[in-house]
């Protein structure tokens, strides 16, 4: 039977690095830094809907600020739905994916807006009608510099910010709204050292309980970020796990949790075995028992550093880490929610044929992990890739694919990308 599954994706010890796998990987865009092309993604995700694949850059586009793209699936037709411009009406620097719910997308950035505090905005997914639908403020009523993506639960949106918040050191904030704007409200600001502080992720709803994780704070000395969980209204705000700095403790999380059957998995880009402080992949229930370390990296010769989340596909945990791997350009691995069976699924091997400094998420769509880099491709600027799970009878056809590339018997939307 298939396991319940929700991300935005065991003894501790280090596990010996498997061979990396032979699977068909493409390369489907490369980024460069011009007005017409997005530039050095970093946080989020790829979203698929009707044959096409939507996501933001920070950088690049006409207003410099970033951008809103689609392209199909095969990487052909790439476009720009909208180039942020910044100041009191438009965003600047998105750093997380869009959400996408009755045909509209829905995003942040951090900064821009009459505050420069950052936006939510709406528009559609051809991207008509762009709207501002929050302008955050900061504190002491408001947070401020989201870096991260919204989560839509029970027709709410629910989002964090790095700053802002009812504290005067501008912990940051936990936020929901409605889809228009309306009805907007902090659920949660952040205390600081005895509390997180510093989100640079996203949180996992999962019916009426929040979830999420903080870059720093905690009850310890070193603050070096908690996993906390909270009722969907706001109330019962609890810590559920505080990283340490025990040497095969995580330390600064960059990315968000992913909930497979009750239990919580996640990465951390420090920490880990020994002092290696490669980082770590973890789980824990979700009331914050049976804390396990599935894998600490080891800057050499494992891949190490990873800022993203992970994404599960039944008992398969999949991620990808910074640097490490053959030309030290990271790498794409797979891991059991058990912690077994690690393996690098593929080795990214930079400039000018490939990505590195992979600083986000993987989208698993049929059969096949769609991610980009935010570095390396024939501009030094970042990529977008595919990369096939399943064989060819697996795939179902998808609205708009014009072809498979078969590569060892495996079936990948073949590159038709247009320049």
């Amino acid at each position: 039977m298939r396991r319940a599954l929700l991300c935005l994706g065991a003894a501790v010890g280090l596990l010996a690095c498997q061979p990396v796998q032979s699977a068909p990987y493409d390369v489907l865009h490369h980024f460069e830094l011009t007005s017409t092309n997005g530039s050095d993604p970093w946080g989020g995700a790829l979203v698929v809907s009707g044959g096409m694949l939507y996501g933001m850059t920070p950088y690049g586009g006409g207003g410099g600020g970033g951008a809103v793209f689609r392209m199909k699936l095969d990487g052909s037709d790439y476009e720009h739905l909208h180039d942020f411009t910044g100041g009191p009406d438009d965003g600047y620097r998105p750093h997380g994916q869009v959400t996408l719910s009755g045909g509209k997308l829905y995003g942040m950035t951090e900064l821009g807006g009459n505050d420069n505090m950052g936006v939510v905005f709406e528009m559609g997914i051809d991207g008509s009608d762009y709207t501002l639908r929050h302008e955050f403020t900061g504190a002491p009523n408001d947070g401020g510099g989201p870096w991260g993506s919204l989560a839509l639960q029970g027709g709410k949106l629910y989002g964090m910010t790095r700053q802002g918040g009812s504290y005067l050191s501008g912990y940051g904030t936990i936020f929901r709204m409605d889809p228009d704007g309306s009805n907007y409200e902090v659920l949660h600001s952040f205390a600081g050292p005895d509390d997180g502080y510093g989100p640079y992720g996203s949180v996992t709803v999962n019916g009426d309980v929040v979830y999420g994780m903080t870059y720093g704070g905690g009850f310890t000395q070193a603050q070096y970020g908690v996993v906390f969980r909270m009722d969907a209204d706001g109330g019962n705000y609890e810590v559920l796990k505080e990283f340490t700095p025990a040497l095969v403790d995580p330390e600064d999380p960059y990315g968000s949790l992913c909930l497979v059957d009750g239990r919580l998995y996640g990465m951390a880009h420090w920490g880990g075995d020994g002092g290696n402080q490669g980082g770590l992949v973890f789980g824990l229930d979700t009331d914050g028992d049976n804390y396990d370390v599935l894998h600490a990296f080891a800057p050499s010769p494992d891949i190490h550093w990873p800022f993203g989340s992970l994404i599960a596909d039944g008992d398969t945990l999949y991620g990808m880490a910074s640097r490490g791997g053959a030309d030290d350009a990271g790498a794409i691995f797979s891991i059991t929610t058990a912690g077994t069976a690690y393996t690098l699924v593929h080795e990214f091997a930079g400039y000018p044929t490939d990505g590195t400094e992979a600083r986000g998420d993987l989208t698993l769509y049929n059969g096949v992990l769609y991610g980009m880099t935010m570095a390396g491709g024939e501009n030094d600027d970042g990529v977008i890739f595919g990369l096939a799970l399943r064989t060819q009878d697996e795939l179902i056809p998808e609205p708009g694919t014009l072809g498979l590339l078969l590569l060892g018997g495996i079936g990948i939307l073949a590159r038709r990308r247009r320049r």
